[in-house]
């Protein structure tokens, strides 16, 4: 009877009525533990998991796991109820082809965490080891490991493939920086904070003014795109059409595309609990002009967009902006660099 109430069960949350996603399932496997670390801690930890999974997979409610486990326990011998077995008979009764587990090995101050994905076909594990690391830093490790081994699955790469033996705790010494941002981020900056330096001419040593404003988007692939809107204008006059810069300057819109580098690795990051990232990026015109005082024509654009961003929360981000800029039409060409500083909201 406990049997077919299970299969009813999961015929009911795979119904659309339910309204469930087309997502695979996955039952999460009990976190296994080793050496001291708070009750509260692996607790955390476990929730972690299960939200990076959540991205991914539909997961079975913990009741209907417990209930299958029972039942896999009544239908065979102690001695015969291995950890796999009784997760493949799980896996059987509940009708999902997935599981993931999550194992803590804790020595004084480090720490190992493997998480390992068995399909039935075949399982998969990644593993980190960090010395002294926070409750943060491990929730990061527990995010690149899900996305590695997902990665991993859609490029039809597994990452290892479990043998019954032991494996080492090799520390890891390098950030893999072109590995996928586990969020989505929107940045701001603006000449307001921040200084900038440019001529009109060679010999153009006068005051400007500035005002540029850039919003942008970066993607969990690491590629960016952002629109700058910008009105850079000389500030004194003087008797002759080359000394009269009030009319000189550009003015309009550009379009931006970045790509970031981040650590990924809290074994590496060169500032404790703050990872940074470099971005770097180049501008195309949108609606751009550039002016003198005999003629206003359409501006072409060159860039060289440099940042340095470093989170300073667990959703925020400061940046600073090494930008430099080339504005040209024909023989008219204005160079200008800014430096700003932005800030950076994860979602």
């Amino acid at each position: 009877m406990r049997h077919l109430l299970i299969i009813l069960s999961i015929i009911l949350l795979s119904s659309p009525l339910f309204g469930q996603s087309e997502k695979p399932q996955t039952i999460i496997i009990p976190t296994g533990s080793l050496g001291e670390m708070s009750a509260l801690r692996i607790k955390i930890l476990e929730k972690t998991l299960e939200s990076k999974l959540d991205d991914h997979f539909a997961i079975v409610p913990k009741e209907l796991f417990e209930e299958a486990q029972e039942q896999a326990f009544q239908e065979m011998d102690s001695d015969e109820c291995t950890e796999d077995q009784c997760i493949r008979m799980i896996q059987e009764f509940l009708q999902v082809e997935n599981s993931f587990k999550m194992d803590l090995i804790t020595e004084n101050e480090d720490t190992q965490i493997s998480i390992t994905w068995n399909n039935q076909d075949q399982k998969r594990v990644e593993e980190d080891y960090c010395e002294s690391c926070n409750t943060k830093q491990l929730r990061l490790m527990i995010g690149g490991l899900v996305e590695k081994l997902v990665r991993n699955q859609l490029n039809d790469k597994p990452s290892i493939l479990v043998e019954k033996k032991e494996t080492e705790n090799v520390p890891k010494t390098q950030t893999d920086i072109f590995s996928n941002s586990e969020r989505m981020r929107v940045r701001f900056d603006s000449s307001f904070v921040g200084n900038h330096e440019g001529k009109f001419t060679p010999w153009d040593e006068t005051e400007k003014s500035l005002n540029l404003m850039t919003i942008s988007m970066i993607f969990k692939n690491n590629f960016g795109v952002g629109l700058s809107t910008i009105n850079w204008a000389g500030t004194t006059s003087g008797d002759s059409v080359w000394e009269d810069y009030q009319n000189w300057g550009v003015s309009g819109r550009f379009l931006n595309a970045y790509y970031v580098f981040e650590e990924k690795n809290p074994n590496t990051y060169w500032i404790n609990d703050m990872p940074l990232s470099l971005t770097l990026g180049t501008s195309y015109p949108v609606n751009l002009e550039i002016k003198n005082s005999w003629r206003k024509v359409e501006a072409n654009i060159g860039s060289q967009l440099i940042s340095i961003g470093s989170t300073v929360a667990d959703d925020f981000e400061v940046i600073f902006n090494r930008n430099y800029y080339h504005f040209n039409y024909e023989s008219t060409a204005y160079d200008l660099t800014t430096y700003t500083l932005g800030i950076g909201y994860f979602f």
